[in-house]
């Protein structure tokens, strides 16, 4: 199956809702940007702030939902 082409802003967007679906995991917010990659086409990076405050279950839970969304999605070539 096609992975579904998907802006940055967009993935970025999906990302954080998965996030916060799970509330009891992450009450404050995040700054998250989705960035290209050359080995897996994107991968979604958090400030260094931002990831001090992230538990072990939630910094799971973010790889988990990272590579959900890479199973699933590419970046559009914004050109």
């Amino acid at each position: 199956m096609a992975k579904k082409r998907i802006s940055s802003i967009d993935l970025s967007w999906k990302f954080l809702q998965m996030l916060r679906d799970e509330d009891h995991i992450f009450h404050r917010g995040l700054s998250l940007a989705v960035v290209p990659d050359s080995k897996l086409g994107w991968r979604a990076v958090i400030s260094g702030r931002d990831k001090g405050y992230l538990s072990d279950r939630a910094q799971q839970r973010f790889n988990a939902i990272e590579k959900d969304l890479q199973g699933r999605f590419a970046l559009k070539d914004n050109r």
